[in-house]
Order: C-alpha cells, then structure tokens, then sequence
C-alpha cells in the first residue's frame, strides 16, 4: 500500500508539492520476520517499521523480540541508515547467528545505531555500489558481533568480500600524507 504523499516521476510539480503536503511523519509497518535468531531452536519476531520522515530518506528501525513468560521482550533495537548510506539490504538467521547486511563499505550494528561512513564511500542514495554482511551472536543479553565484517562489491559480484575495511581505510599506516 502506498504512503500518503507518495511522489513519483510522472507527476507533475504542482502534483508532487501537493502530494509531499500531505505526507505524515511517524513510522510505517514494512514487515515481521519470523525466524530463529538466538541459536535456541525457538522463533523470534523481527519487526521491521520504516522511519516517517515526510522527506525522501528510508531509515529504518528493526526490533528483534522472543516470547517469554506469555509476552513478547524485546532483545535488541537498532536503527539503520538511509538506502546506500547503511539501509538494511537483508536480515537472516544462519548457523544459530544473525546475519544483517547493509548497504555501504564496512557498514555494520554497533549498539542501536550503525557506524559511521568509511571516507570514499560516497555513493548515490539510489544506487548502491557495496554491502557489508555482518554476523551476530546472542550471548543470552546481548547480540555480540561475531568474525570478520565482509563488504561486498554490487558492480562485480565474483570479487572476494573485502575483510573489515574500515579498520584498513583508517590504520595511519594506510593513510596518504601530503608532501610524500
């Protein structure tokens, strides 16, 4: 179902000024998930909602829950980025971890929110040129980030992933100096 406000190219500029007008701001139901993301054999919801902003960013915040005591908790809460600049690509179970990817270099969860851009990892928001595929594990109150951050190319599919880049792109060592 289409968001009120929603512009597309065929309108026209008085068509889309109204339609922008009359966009709301909140959060939207995008999808819940239903899969085993703590490794203990029992499904968890993964509620995906998309942040309102009457503007063109897509951020979104993601709520993973479980079932106890005859109601839902809440496990882990997190935020991510808009489109390119670290949008959810994916979120998925495998080998009793969760697996998130997200679109950009080096991209991944680090508490509620996801890191910072890596310098030269400027991209159109429509068109991603990377991911990063992330893996977490629930150590019983908190998903732990697991192994090497992967970072994916979009354009050349057959190229190996990129281990933990940012910590590349930003070791002193690596870094150009003027003058040399």
């Amino acid at each position: 179902e289409a968001v009120a406000g929603t512009v597309s190219d065929d309108m026209s500029e008085d068509e889309k000024a109204k339609a922008r007008a009359q966009r709301r701001i909140g959060m939207s139901h995008v999808v819940t998930k239903y899969f085993d993301a703590t490794g203990d054999g029992r499904e968890e919801a993964i509620v995906i909602l998309k942040i309102e902003t009457a503007g063109n960013a897509i951020p979104q915040v993601i709520y993973v829950y479980t079932w106890k005591d005859e109601k839902p908790e809440l496990l882990w809460h997190f935020r991510t980025g808009d489109r390119t600049d670290g949008g959810l690509k994916d979120i998925r179970p495998e080998n009793g971890q969760l697996v998130i990817e997200l679109y950009g270099q080096d991209r991944y969860m680090l508490g509620e929110v996801e890191t910072g851009k890596i310098t030269g990892d400027e991209a159109q928001l429509c068109c991603p040129s990377h991911f990063t595929r992330s893996t977490y594990k629930w150590n019983g109150r908190h998903f732990i980030r697991q192994g090497d951050r992967l970072t994916f190319s979009m354009s050349d599919p057959a190229a190996p992933p990129l281990k933990n880049y940012g910590d590349i792109v930003n070791n002193p060592k690596n870094q150009k100096t003027k003058g040399k």
